[in-house]
């Protein structure tokens, strides 16, 4: 292949390519240097065909018309995972088309069972996953198709494809027309690198450790759920009420319109009034801190290194994506000292995607919040639980009141002023349900780092910075009952890749995955 291509410059991208060497494909994407590298280091490592090591198949334009109906969607059987639905190494099926149980059982071929794997092909991202065995019934959809291992073990193989390496050789395949598509001829030929069973088993295993975690991540969630629930009385009707509502004079205030006094709101402080549920403004509870603006603050300003800014991306469900935040220039984060973050803090969205909250965490680095994002510290003399407050933020008594209290059309929006507002209701179990939301982000967050560690392992072997070998005694360690070399291999990875000094440690504290993966496999007790 080497003597295929000469690459003359890496950026912008210029490479000699061969008459001989191209094929079917003339577009100039196609031979990029990076690609070409990439390709040309899996090729070295030692790889075989997807299509030689799994079948692989998607649903057919025919089976998609026919059966894919208006009806069959009404009946919410049986999911259908679409290309939205594949993220890495983990299925959300939150927004998804269904087809009848009929349906799935006639069309054999496209259905899903544990342990396949699900490879969007079309759009931007080319991601892949195992269907995990506790998402019931599953079916494939359009722009997504299914790979049926013949004997390695699917959660490396998705772990390579996932890589930055399986990854731009996916891109390099695509061919553009109405979105980027990678068609299935191109899907069989991507090459996989091959390695020793131990080797797959052990990287592969960390995404099952993943797994446990995120069923641990729900029964934590489920649990603090069902407290709240029972102390507040919840009434989920209090979200469907009708599109009209009276209400008294005394329940007027400030604002007028409709959306300020929409039934749900309205209904919701007629709940707590009838049931007594002990209540305070936000304002009373912590400090709020946030910008309007921030003196030119633009993306000139971001940087390799210095103090991490954390907008409202980079937060969901409890946790804080630190492998995407972006660094800011020194001299720009102590302009602003009034939205430096620290342990406990809350950090709460309020443009785009308003009502988000998230406890900082103890972090490796400074932080500062971005326009989009308010602060909120607990007041000296305020008992309150920071993690009871990011869970009642997060639930339906809070989020329809900031629904309420939203401003703008293009993009939602809610002011600091109305974000003192907010009513906060104050539970006799508060303690019992931080522990559990700190549970719940805590597992979430390293559920997010084995999965990173999987791919970081994948591309380490690639570029030689990690032998196969010390991959396969650290897992035969663990077949005996010993993480000594686990840990030495762990206690390696950071954000940025394996023995990356300018990176954050991927794993702070190993002991606390040890324990947690050992508590993830008990039964949930709840605290007396």
């Amino acid at each position: 292949m080497m003597r295929s291509y000469k690459i003359m410059n890496s950026n912008p991208s210029i490479v000699n390519v061969a008459s001989s060497f191209v094929e079917e494909r003339v577009d100039a994407c196609y031979y990029k240097s990076m690609h070409l590298e990439n390709y040309a280091r899996v090729i070295s490592f030692g790889s075989s065909p997807l299509g030689r090591i799994a079948d692989v198949t998607k649903l057919s334009g025919f089976e998609f018309t026919k059966y894919f109906t208006e009806n069959d969607n009404f009946s919410r059987e049986v999911p259908c995972v679409m290309s939205q639905n594949v993220q890495e190494n983990n299925l959300d099926l939150t927004n998804t088309i269904f087809i009848s149980r009929n349906t799935h059982f006639a069309l054999k071929r496209s259905s899903l069972s544990h342990g396949e794997i699900v490879l969007s092909y079309t759009g931007q991202y080319r991601r892949a996953a195992v269907v995990p065995a506790n998402k019931g019934l599953l079916h494939l959809g359009p722009n997504v198709c299914k790979i049926t291992i013949h004997k390695d073990d699917p959660f490396f193989i998705t772990s390579f494809l996932n890589s930055y390496y399986g990854q731009s050789i996916l891109d390099r395949e695509k061919t553009i027309s109405a979105q980027p598509t990678v068609n299935m001829a191109r899907i069989r030929t991507v090459p996989v690198i091959t390695i020793e069973d131990f080797s797959q088993k052990y990287i592969g295993n960390k995404v099952r450790q993943a797994e446990t975690l995120r069923a641990w991540e729900r029964k934590c969630k489920n649990k603090a759920e069902n407290l709240v629930t029972g102390e507040l009385k919840w009434d989920n009707n209090i979200q469907n009420t009708s599109t009209f509502n009276r209400i008294s004079s005394e329940e007027l205030q400030i604002r007028l319109d409709l959306k300020f006094n929409s039934p749900q709101r309205i209904a919701l402080l007629r709940h707590f009034r009838k049931h007594d549920v002990i209540r305070e403004e936000l304002s009373k509870l912590v400090s709020i801190s946030a910008m309007i603006g921030w003196k030119g603050l633009t993306t000139e300003y971001y940087q390799k290194t210095g103090p991490w800014l954390l907008r409202g991306i980079e937060f969901n469900d409890g946790v804080i994506e630190t492998d995407k935040l972006v660094c800011i220039a020194e001299h720009k984060y102590l302009e602003q000292p009034q939205i430096h973050v620290r342990e406990g803090d809350i950090a709460f969205s309020k443009d785009g995607t308003i009502g988000k909250a998230v406890v900082i965490p103890a972090l490796t680095n400074r932080m500062a919040v971005g326009s989009t994002v308010a602060r909120l510290r607990i007041l000296d003399n305020v008992e309150i639980n920071p993690y009871y407050l990011q869970f009642i933020l997060n639930h339906k008594s809070v989020q329809i009141q900031v629904k309420s209290f939203a401003t703008g059309v293009a993009q939602p929006h809610i002011t600091q002023e109305w974000i003192a507002q907010l009513i906060i209701p104050r539970l006799l179990k508060e303690e019992k349900v931080a522990d559990l939301c700190l549970s719940q982000s805590i597992s979430k967050k390293i559920s997010s780092s084995l999965i990173l560690s999987a791919k970081l392992l994948v591309e380490a072997l690639i570029e030689n910075k990690l032998t196969e070998q010390e991959i396969i005694n650290a897992q035969q360690a663990l077949e005996r009952g010993d993480n000594t070399l686990d840990r030495q291999i762990l206690s390696r990875l950071t954000l940025k890749g394996i023995d990356d000094k300018a990176g954050a440690p991927l794993f702070p504290d190993l002991d606390q995955l040890y324990e947690l993966l050992e508590k993830a496999e008990e039964p949930l007790e709840e605290k007396p």
